[in-house]
């Protein structure tokens, strides 16, 4: 009976040493799985990102464009005088009537 005992006993102990491998075993890979769906999720949130990020740098070089076209047309030189006779009330000064002032032009 002592034999059979001692047998039993090693076949329990086995069959716990056993389950313990296969709880390790499945639980390793579980948190793998769980480690895996992670990345996942941190993959996909950053691609949004990424995204989003490439549409508001298209919508800021659009923006850059128009706004060196508006630079551009402020700039000629037609435009200038355009604004400066309509909208200031300015009129083409002839040479004729530029006079030259002696006195300020000698720094006193």
């Amino acid at each position: 009976m002592r034999g059979r005992s001692k047998a039993i006993d090693y076949s329990m102990h086995k069959l716990a040493k056993n389950r313990l491998w296969l709880v390790l075993f499945v639980s390793t890979n579980l948190l793998f799985v769980l480690l895996q769906i992670y990345k996942q999720s941190i993959f996909v949130k950053r691609a949004y990102a990424q995204q989003r990020l490439e549409q508001q740098k298209k919508q800021l070089l659009k923006r850059k464009s128009q706004l060196t076209s508006e630079l551009h047309v402020q700039q000629a030189h037609d435009k200038i005088k355009q604004f400066a006779t309509e909208r200031l009330g300015m009129s083409k000064v002839d040479l004729k009537q530029i006079k030259k002032l002696e006195q300020f032009s000698n720094g006193n």
